[in-house]
Formats: structure tokens, C-alpha cells, sequence
């Protein structure tokens, strides 16, 4: 076993030695955890996520794959802070990250894990900017990668795919279940390749990368914020966040954690109904919304998000396409922060909290920004010719996938 982390088992709590890459658990094929023998914090010489070197799974400093994500700016509201009346308010915007999403933290764990374990093939099942940046990491890596992704996407994300050299299936929406998962177990099962998605259930190291976005708030701050707010759509960020915290509590870095606001669409809150009706995550039929990168019928790490919004003392809420757009204009308009529907879920969300006396106006608040807006412009602005590098094709996955 490795002196530096090994896995656990959510379900049967078996303990795995990570002798090879682990995806799910050998024992019960269930969602699996990276925990560490020892939480040294003492960050190193290196930028970015990878300061943090020591608390990710990574054991030869030689595989990190990079492209400098991390330490994006956690800036405190000018304008939008006083309209709600909250004294502060900040937001971390992970829209400055390479390829312009929270995404790169995961990929770039998952990638460099890829490459200690000496593999060369790596498929995803993505909305969209999970199979952006796996490409982009595969490509600094010189891995094949192969990318199932819903027809959704937006034309600007399906060009940024396409041009870092990623083998790109698109697959049709279906009323029920999530066909692009299902395209990309046949993958694994019938060829050599890494599942790498960003939600835990199918691959636990690329969350690691998640956790950073937490213990760079801890260390921009220099105190831990009374909330914090993150867009819902598999439930892997929560996840991440909530483990971040966790880990620095653990190692005696913080006191006291946040509690977690988890802000779905209301076309797709498979989440959030759980949260309210008590029960288990249950997959969301026909999910329809602006956000098109929280679209995930079935949150695969939903139950896990779940238990990280109770154990937080944290709250789960629902905002409208209208109260999203609102959003992103008004980050835009009165912040100069530019992010896309998917990633101002948040914004619009402690305004919704604000109103509902769920966030008090002196409490420390802060705001995830996921995603750049650029990811998200309307299709008339990109040319179908733009697309010129990698491979592209329309397929349709027979059969239902009931998670």
C-alpha cells in the first residue's frame, strides 16, 4: 500500500491499496473515496492545485500534467453584495481556469493519475466541460481521448473539443436515463481505456482536484466563509468542496467549516427534490434548462452531495432559466465577471437566499463562478466549418440506462 493514500469503500467500507487505478470498487463495484495516511498541508513550489501536492493522489511529481489551473482570483463584490444587502459577499471565478471551467482542477488530477499508472486511452461521458478539458489534458499528455457527450452542447464547447484532438461522439438526449454513460461503460468494457467523468461514482481521483477550489478560499480568506454557494448537476463539485473543508479541519488548518448551498436548475433538480422530500436521489425525466452543463438526468454522486449539505447544516434550493440569465447579466453588468448560465447558478441563487432568510445580510458568503460565458454563446456566432481538428460523429445508443 502506498505510504502517501489508499482507498475506501462509501458502501461496503472495504480499505483498497492503490496497485492500479481503481475506478469503482473491486469489492461491490460502488463509489470509492481517496483518503490519506497522513493530511500534510505544507504546500510546495509548484503552481497552481499542485501547491497542494501532498494532499492529491499523485506519488512521482514527474506525472503531474498542467496547464496552470488553480489559484484563480477570489474577488469581493462591488456592486452586487450591496444590492442584496449582504455586506460580504465574494466570488471565487473559476472561469479563469485554461480552458475556462472548474473542470481543469479535475482533469488535470485525473490526467496526471492516468500517466503514473502508464495508460493511454481515457474516455468520459460529459454535458460538455468535463470532455473539454479531459481533451485539452490528454492532448498536453499525448493520451487518446474519447468523449460521449449530449446534443445539447453548446457549439462553442463541441469546437473547443474538437480542436484539442478528442475522438467526439455525440449522442441523442433521451427522456429517460443518460445514454452517454452507457456509451462510455461499453468503452470500458470492451476496449482498454481510463473512464475519467467528472463525478466520483465512476472515477475518485479526479475529485481530488475539485477539493482545491476549498483550501485556496481558506487560504485567499484567511477565514472560513459562513457559506458557500455551488451549482448542482452530477453533484461531484459539492462532493469536493465539502471533502476540501473536511481535510483542512482534519489537518488543524481551520476550527469550524461552511455550511453548503447546493442551487440547481428547476428543469433538472433531481438533487434538490431529494433534499426536500427526504428521500434518496431519483433520476429527472425530460431535464430541460439554460444551464446546459447541470444537465444530468441521474446525479451520480447525488446522494453523496446529499450527505455533504446535512452534514454542513447547509441548505439545497432551485432557481429558475429566468433567475439565471438575470444572473449572468447581472455579474456581467455590475462585476465584469462574464460566466455562463451553468456557472452563475450560484449568483442566483444567494439572491434567492437573500429573499427566502435563508443567508443573513452580515454573514460571509461566497459564490462559485464555474464557467466562462464564452462557453455558452448562442450557436449563430460559431460556423459549422470551425470545427477543423479530431473526429466527430452523430450516434444513437439503443437501450436505457436506469443508473
Amino acid at each position: 500500500m502506498s505510504e502517501k493514500y489508499f482507498l475506501n469503500c462509501r458502501t461496503c467500507r472495504s480499505v483498497i491499496s492503490p496497485d492500479k487505478i481503481h475506478v469503482q470498487c473491486p469489492q461491490c463495484g460502488k463509489r470509492l473515496e481517496i483518503c490519506y495516511n497522513r493530511y500534510d498541508v505544507v504546500k510546495k513550489d509548484y503552481p497552481g492545485i499542485w501547491a497542494y501536492v501532498n494532499l492529491l493522489p499523485i506519488t512521482a511529481h514527474t506525472h503531474i500534467v498542467s496547464l496552470g489551473e488553480g489559484n484563480t482570483p477570489l474577488t469581493e463584490s462591488k456592486n452586487v453584495g450591496e444590492d442584496l444587502e449582504l455586506k460580504r459577499l465574494f466570488f471565487k471565478n473559476e472561469s479563469l481556469n485554461p480552458t475556462w471551467s472548474f473542470k481543469d482542477r479535475c482533469m488535470s488530477v485525473g490526467v496526471s493519475v492516468v500517466k503514473e499508472y502508464n495508460k493511454s486511452t481515457v474516455v468520459t461521458a460529459s454535458s460538455g466541460n468535463a470532455a473539454v478539458s479531459l481533451a485539452a489534458y490528454s492532448a498536453a499528455a499525448q493520451l487518446e481521448c474519447y468523449a460521449f457527450v449530449q446534443d445539447t452542447i453548446s457549439p462553442a464547447k463541441l469546437n473547443q473539443l474538437t480542436a484539442y484532438g478528442a475522438h467526439v461522439s455525440i449522442v441523442e438526449r433521451r427522456k429517460k436515463g443518460d445514454p452517454t454513460v452507457l456509451a462510455m461503460e461499453k468503452m470500458v468494457k470492451t476496449h482498454e481505456m481510463v473512464p475519467v467523468p467528472s463525478f466520483g461514482s465512476y472515477n475518485p481521483y479526479q475529485q481530488e482536484g475539485a477539493k482545491t477550489i476549498s483550501y485556496e478560499v481558506c487560504s485567499q480568506l484567511c477565514e472560513v466563509p459562513d457559506w458557500v454557494i455551488v451549482p448542482v448537476g452530477s453533484g461531484s463539485l459539492l462532493c469536493g468542496v465539502w471533502k476540501g473543508f473536511k481535510e483542512f479541519l482534519e489537518a488543524g488548518v481551520i476550527q469550524e467549516v461552511p455550511k453548503l448551498l447546493g442551487v440547481q436548475a428547476e428543469g433538472c433538480s433531481p438533487v434538490v427534490d431529494a433534499f426536500v422530500e427526504k428521500r434518496k436521489v431519483q433520476m429527472c425525466e425530460n431535464p430541460h434548462t439554460v444551464a446546459s452543463g447541470l444537465i444530468d438526468p441521474y446525479p451520480w454522486d447525488g446522494d453523496a452531495a446529499l450527505e455533504a449539505v446535512t452534514e454542513s447544516n447547509g441548505y439545497c434550493m432551485t432557481v429558475t432559466d429566468e433567475e439565471i440569465l438575470q444572473a449572468q447579466a447581472l455579474l456581467a453588468s455590475k462585476e465584469g465577471i462574464f460566466g455562463g448560465p451553468t456557472g452563475v447558478v450560484s449568483v442566483a441563487g444567494v439572491g434567492k437566499a437573500v429573499v427566502g432568510d435563508i443567508i443573513r445580510g452580515d454573514e460571509l458568503i461566497v459564490c462559485l463562478i464555474t464557467e466562462s460565458g464564452l462557453k455558452e454563446l448562442p450557436a449563430q456566432f460559431f460556423h459549422k466549418d470551425s470545427v477543423v481538428a479530431g473526429s466527430s460523429q452523430r450516434m444513437k445508443c439503443e437501450g436505457d440506462f436506469n443508473g
